[in-house]
């Protein structure tokens, strides 16, 4: 089965704004009526949008969007890959925001698990919107473990769930009533309710559910920022819990049901200043390291325990470090903060490296 969706070119004047768009096209391709893969191939070109709020541009978007298989009539396996080259937000004809862009993505099967990954590249950054001094930077994440049946499961709620809040709206926006609208209201509770607890008791599984992030900021082939965050779910005592014993949990045994690593390096010309003027009460208090102009810092939590660039404290005196460091940044003058037991003494100026 192949099928091709073609649009005329668009050169659209109002008075409220104007409309060009050279070329858009869209072609799928399917082995039959129900077979999969389905491949999807996406053109567009040309598109620049003139309106009194700005101007938004993009020279062009390219790609494919693929659905690989369908688990449960319900839940799509996908795979993409997306190019967009020249897109730019402006007003008054300066240019806010501009940049090209990848994107890549897939989920798959893993048995009873599915898992998934994404990528968004974006380079020759330009524009006043631009948070930090960058040109280009990377942004990932994957997941796996998160059970199969529970996600096929949660789909299906939450699609029960759009249709019947659609029906609500369209029927306010028609002024028509539902036949009956208590027991729309209780079957949307009942959905909710039934969702929260199939991602609260069936949706991860202990030592195999994880995420993980990293983030990378370059400006001039300089590495500018990089964080590297991991988390993997451990339940309590390898088990999941309904959510009212989950609600009832202590601190101590919440920290108990992850680990968590997280890595940052960052050079000191990204800071803004707001931050870079806590950096020496961070230091002294052993959060964070100064390796010439660069920061960093990582850290690393399982149980009770946290192993915080390189020195393994308790989760408690972590707190108590932190409780200093927002002390520190907040004193004025020459107003001296005395360290708690297991505290670094606080230096100041360029004493705190």
């Amino acid at each position: 089965v192949r099928i091709r969706v073609a649009l005329a070119p668009v050169d659209l004047d109002s008075p409220m704004g104007k409309v060009v768009l050279e070329q858009l096209q869209v072609d799928v391709h399917r082995p039959n009526i129900e077979g999969y893969p389905v491949n999807s191939f996406v053109t567009l070109k040309g598109l620049n949008i003139n309106a009194p709020q700005g101007q938004m541009a993009i020279e062009s978007l390219t790609g494919s969007v693929d659905v690989v298989d369908m688990l449960g009539d319900a839940l799509p396996l996908t795979d993409m890959n997306l190019h967009g080259k020249g897109l730019v937000y402006a007003q008054n004809d300066l240019p806010l925001l501009g940049f090209d862009f990848t994107l890549q993505g897939s989920s798959q099967d893993d048995g009873d698990t599915l898992a998934g990954k994404s990528g968004l590249w974006v380079d020759n950054i330009i524009g006043v919107m631009v948070p930090l001094p960058m040109d280009s930077a990377y942004l990932g994440m994957d997941y796996a473990g998160l059970d199969k049946q529970a996600l096929i499961k949660v789909n299906a709620l939450n699609n029960e769930l759009d249709q019947l809040q659609t029906n609500m709206l369209l029927g306010a926006m028609a002024n028509s009533e539902p036949a009956d609208p208590q027991e729309t209201v209780a079957r949307i509770k009942t959905l909710i309710d039934e969702m929260m607890t199939v991602i609260g008791e069936q949706l991860l599984h202990p030592g195999d559910s994880r995420l993980a992030m990293q983030l990378l900021v370059d400006n001039a082939d300089e590495r500018q920022l990089s964080l590297d965050a991991r988390t993997r779910y451990l339940g309590l005592e390898g088990r999941n819990l309904p959510l009212q014993e989950l609600q009832g949990l202590t601190e101590q045994q919440m920290n108990q049901m992850l680990d968590v690593s997280v890595q940052v390096d960052m050079n000191h010309a990204v800071i803004p200043p707001p931050l870079a003027m806590r950096l020496p009460g961070l230091a002294a208090q052993g959060l964070v390291v100064q390796q010439g102009d660069r920061w960093s810092s990582a850290l690393n939590a399982s149980g009770d325990e946290v192993v915080l660039n390189g020195e393994t404290i308790p989760v408690a005196m972590l707190k108590q470090r932190l409780e200093a460091a927002s002390g520190l940044a907040g004193a004025t003058g020459d107003a001296q903060t005395v360290p708690q037991d297991g505290e670094l003494p606080a230096a100041s100026g360029s004493e705190a490296h």
